[in-house]
């Protein structure tokens, strides 16, 4: 919720380290670690609030820290048929909004029905919290909430038979981009459906991978 902090940024420190210079001695020197993960995973859906850091020591040769959101159903254990939940699974990405302008959501309530099966995740976290590297697998769809820019350093996978730009431009630039299913067990894609939305995926790699199909988007470039 509001107010917590997940924190795995690196961290830095002057040490007395050898240097030879015509003879061994100590000299201060900047040491600085990289970042480590966050790994949010669920089967039924993620209502995320808090902040989210993942920065590199302050040394230029640290790595900014990666980020995973999955949601699939995959590893839950069902008691019996039925017993949980079966209707699609969908990670939402968007800019800025908090999930309780939007949702409904009221701390100590129930949560509402409608919200099961999706993933809300405020993209502006990551450039905010220092991460270099997202992941974001989904059993069925990725879909864009407004205009949404997403630019790292490293990578970024968008990872789900179907992804939805939902007639908004929706920008995606890093080292690396992927974009599809990898998963064997969801290679069904739908039928691809047009819009007025735009997708601009720039790298200087891009994977396709696995069947998938892109709804809402009137043009698509990808450099």
């Amino acid at each position: 919720e509001t107010g917590a902090v997940m924190d795995v940024s690196g961290t830095q420190t002057h040490l007395d380290l050898p240097v030879e210079t015509g003879g061994i001695h100590r000299e201060s020197t900047l040491v600085a670690s990289n970042a480590g993960a966050i790994n949010l995973a669920a089967a039924e859906g993620i209502l995320l609030d808090a902040a989210l850091l993942g920065k590199a020591g302050d040394n230029a040769a640290a790595v900014g820290g990666a980020l995973s959101l999955r949601l699939t159903t995959r590893n839950r254990i069902e008691p019996f048929a039925g017993a949980f939940p079966s209707g699609d699974r969908r990670i939402v990405l968007r800019e800025g909004d908090t999930l309780t302008s939007q949702e409904g959501v009221v701390r100590g309530a129930a949560i509402p029905d409608v919200l099961n099966g999706q993933a809300f995740f405020d993209t502006e976290l990551l450039a905010d919290g220092g991460f270099e590297r997202f992941n974001a697998p989904s059993d069925h769809e990725i879909r864009f909430q407004g205009d949404v820019d997403i630019s790292l350093k490293h990578s970024v996978v968008l990872d789900a038979p179907a992804l939805n730009v939902l007639d908004n431009k929706v920008n995606v630039s890093a080292r690396y981009v992927a974009l599809g299913s990898s998963d064997q067990n969801y290679q069904s894609a739908p039928p691809a459906m047009g819009g007025t939305g735009q997708l601009n995926i720039s790298a200087d790699l891009i994977d396709r991978i696995g069947n998938s199909a892109l709804h809402g988007s009137k043009e698509t470039n990808l450099h």
